[in-house]
């Protein structure tokens, strides 16, 4: 009994598995099934955050995944205040053209978004939202196939401390799928998203979306010195109690 508590101490030490958390598509396939026929998986080490999306078909738009995870930043409830048409990535995550727009009420209070493009913006990165022409640029997300529309895998990472997070906390997102060139948005998102209708909503118009997901970083790994410290205590008493009952 007592072996198989230290050992169970030590690997408490030691180890900290990171979970993989897996989002499935809406199923819808409006634009061909590329996101509602796909999957999101997120795993992180308590620093980064590893991502993989499976495209369930050719993977020609731009997948962008709002994200709440702070309460002191901007907050944005809708894209309809979001005008930066900078570039690609910034009119994806705008749903703007400059001219033509889809509104996009957010379900959450989005302080950052992830624009993942292999092929329409070649591009993969993190920015962070403010209402007006300004999309401040966060980081690249590394991504990987750019340039390859697939479908295949594609992989990408984001730091914690880009969030404002830390090691196990959690965050909120939603996710679309749309032409970021013309701002046509699609019906296809995630499973457990609603409110873009059976069809493609397309351009200059309003969809509600209610529904999000959440992921839960890794628990922070206890420092090696406290193991040492507390677990021969245990041990120790695990020891005295079981002479005292001899």
């Amino acid at each position: 009994m007592i072996k198989k508590l230290a050992i169970g101490i030590v690997s408490l030490g030691i180890a900290s598995a990171a979970m993989a958390t897996t989002y499935n598509g809406n199923g819808a396939t409006g634009f061909g099934g590329t996101l509602g026929n796909g999957s999101l998986t997120l795993t992180d080490d308590g620093t980064t955050i590893s991502g993989t999306f499976t495209a369930g078909s050719a993977f020609n738009d731009t997948l962008v995944l709002y994200i709440d995870s702070t309460s002191t930043g901007a907050n944005i409830t809708s894209t309809a205040g979001l005008t930066d048409t900078a570039d690609g990535g910034r009119k994806s995550i705008s749903a703007f053209d400059g001219t033509n727009r889809a509104t996009i009420n957010l379900p959450i209070a989005a302080d950052f978004a992830l624009m993942l493009s292999p092929t329409q913006n070649s591009f993969g990165g993190l920015w962070s939202l403010s209402n007006g022409a300004n999309l401040p640029f966060v980081a690249s997300a590394n991504m990987t196939n750019i340039g390859n529309a697939g479908p295949t895998s594609y992989n990408f990472t984001i730091n914690l401390a880009d969030l404002g997070l830390t090691a196990g906390q959690s965050f909120n997102f939603v996710a679309d799928y749309l032409n970021g060139s013309n701002a046509f948005l699609s019906n296809e998102t995630l499973n457990g998203t609603t409110g873009l209708g059976g069809t493609n909503p397309g351009q200059n118009t309003t969809s509600t979306l209610a529904g999000f997901q959440t992921y839960t970083t890794t628990a922070p790994i206890p420092e090696p010195a406290t193991v040492l410290l507390v677990g021969p205590a245990i041990l120790g008493g695990m020891f005295f109690l079981r002479r005292r009952r001899a």
